[in-house]
């Protein structure tokens, strides 16, 4: 059971704490999934932050990385992986499994949060301060151990688009997610949503006004208990 591999692991480092022997001890691998690239920044930093703990533990931790859903495949089956046992911690957006996590989801829609420069560190503690009493419940077989923020979402694209005209005859790829359904409602009609590419196709332009910039929330390492 993972939940009973990370308290034993935490016994472990309690008992390095109090010069036990390592010995006696017993080497616990945990195995981590996400759906990133390796070359992405959260892959660097988890396997930064693995091997610090693994050194803390002199050992006695060890994880095993699989990135860009390596053994569970896309976002989607990342929670489950760990609800079922598949893998011991996942990292995921809660967008991609949209309507499993409603009160979760919440942190993706507009205005959310204070405006100006957003103070990433702080909003993710605060609302990992939050899950315990607020969003535990749905997470039935899992154990939030933290949720983070992305940065503001920009629109990358290889001409400039600044105005709503032009998006004319362009795709593009977006979350499902209530900010997607802000986003659908803002663009063009007869827009083409795609699920599972996540991609939309603007086919003429609109007079009505866009949702403002949106926030993307909730990146979430759980695993299962």
């Amino acid at each position: 059971m993972s939940l009973q591999k990370i308290l034993k692991a935490c016994a472990f480092a309690v008992a390095i704490a109090l010069g036990a022997g390592s010995a006696q001890a017993q080497t616990v691998t945990l195995k981590l999934s996400h759906f990133v690239p390796p070359q992405h920044a959260f892959h660097k930093w988890v396997t930064a932050w693995a091997e610090k703990i693994e050194k803390e533990s002199n050992g006695q931790l060890k994880f095993e990385i699989y990135p860009n859903g390596q053994l569970v495949g896309p976002p989607n089956r990342q929670l489950d992986a760990a609800r079922n046992g598949i893998v011991d911690i996942a990292w995921v957006l809660h967008g991609v499994t949209p309507g499993r996590y409603p009160m979760t989801e919440l942190a993706n829609l507009p205005f959310t949060f204070p405006g100006g420069t957003p103070n990433l560190p702080e909003m993710a503690k605060r609302l990992t301060e939050l899950a315990p009493k607020y969003l535990a419940a749905e997470h039935t077989g899992l154990h939030i151990l933290f949720l983070n923020q992305a940065p503001p979402v920009l629109l990358f694209s290889k001409e400039p688009i600044k105005t709503l005209a032009d998006y004319k005859g362009k795709k593009s790829a977006t979350p499902r997610s209530p900010t997607n359904s802000c986003w659908k409602r803002s663009a063009p009609r007869r827009c083409s949503f795609r699920p599972r590419t996540r991609r939309t196709r603007f086919p003429k332009a609109s007079s009505r006004a866009p949702c403002s910039p949106l926030k993307r929330a909730s990146p979430t390492i759980l695993p299962r208990r």
